[in-house]
């Protein structure tokens, strides 16, 4: 790819001409056509042109700073389902007794906690989908799109929270267990970032929330072009 670089243009594709590997290479074919068929052809091959063809601009998003971006996605909501964790399991041995003597069911309890949790969820990522459009981390997949793969990995992690606060007694236990599945489920997902996968595994996986996440952003990232 080229370079601007004191108004000069340099292209990593002619590394090999201008160091000389070309020329040599070419010298290399000349001795082995002369020494089969009896006939230079020296001239000929060092008098070859080359010329750059043209490529269109773009912004390159490969490397360890993209993972690095991706993985901080990934766990970016795990202080929502710390917190989840830690309330649910604790409003929910106070409140228990108090809904019991007000006749209220139990999807009362869930469902406040839910709405709320979800307005965080939002606005979280609201500002994720802000903050990964900005630095043009992606370009051409529209803003609604990002928000709505962010918010729905949210409210994912948080439903997460709420089936592991019924299932583990202890809110500690909780959190770490759900956040140690979000980081491996994730991790994961990075086979499938960069298609190591086969496609029938990809589908099974993807009923995990992380690892579906991945696969969307490895969506997002099938949009640009890079190197």
């Amino acid at each position: 790819h080229c370079n601007e670089i004191n108004e000069d243009i340099d292209c990593e594709v002619s590394v090999f001409w201008k160091e000389g590997f070309v020329a040599l290479q070419a010298a290399i074919n000349a001795a082995i056509i002369e020494v089969t068929t009896n006939h230079s052809a020296m001239e000929e091959l060092m008098s070859v042109t080359g010329k750059n063809m043209k490529i269109h601009s773009f912004i390159g998003q490969a490397g360890i700073i993209t993972d690095l971006f991706i993985f901080i996605c990934i766990i970016s909501f795990s202080p929502f389902t710390y917190y989840a964790s830690i309330n649910i399991a604790r409003e929910r041995k106070r409140m228990k007794g108090f809904m019991t003597m007000m006749g209220l069911r139990d999807s009362a309890f869930w469902l406040s906690w839910g709405l709320l949790y979800a307005g965080f969820i939002s606005i979280m990522a609201f500002f994720l989908a802000l903050v990964i459009k900005s630095v043009q981390f992606v370009i051409l997949t529209g803003f609604m799109v990002v928000f709505t793969l962010f918010l729905l990995y949210g409210l994912s992690l948080i439903a997460l929270a709420f089936l592991m606060s019924v299932l583990v007694k202890k809110s500690f236990l909780t959190s770490l267990a759900v956040f140690l599945l979000t980081v491996f489920l994730g991790s994961l997902g990075f086979t499938a970032l960069y298609r190591y996968l086969p496609e029938s595994v990809e589908w099974i996986l993807s009923f995990l929330s992380p690892f579906a996440f991945m696969l969307g952003m490895a969506q997002v990232r099938s949009c640009l072009v890079v190197y």
